[in-house]
């Protein structure tokens, strides 16, 4: 037999073609209009603005540096993922295939009858 994937085709009934909304490069002209009015309001000033000050704060969190328990974070992450793949490695399907199996055979299947009383 031969089967036919995809979805189910109903007779009578047109498909629809789909259309792709188009971006509107309008909304973006707006946001660098005002990004650059922000800029050039901001240099005639001689205070700094809330932008500014914003700005600046963006910088250094961009900048700043991870802190001690990150970094050891990192490292061991990177030395377990280094000691998985050093293991795997040097492994054959069928040393694969006998670890699948011994920890198939040390989980209790969903299944099984427990055990009830003494016999």
């Amino acid at each position: 037999m031969d089967f036919v994937g995809g979805s189910l085709k109903l007779k009578n009934v047109k498909k629809k073609p789909l259309k792709k909304k188009k971006k509107s490069s309008k909304k973006l002209s707006e946001k660098i209009e005002k990004h650059t009015a922000a800029e050039n309001d901001d240099s005639k000033e001689g205070d700094p603005s809330d932008y500014q000050m914003l700005r600046i704060s963006e910088t250094q969190e961009e900048a700043r540096s991870p802190t001690e328990a990150e970094r050891q974070f990192e490292a061991i992450q990177e030395k377990r993922l280094l000691e998985k793949a050093r293991k795997e490695r040097f492994k054959t399907h069928k040393d694969k295939v006998d670890d699948y199996n011994r920890l198939l055979d040390s989980q209790s299947e969903h299944f099984e009858m427990p055990k009830i009383g003494p016999g």
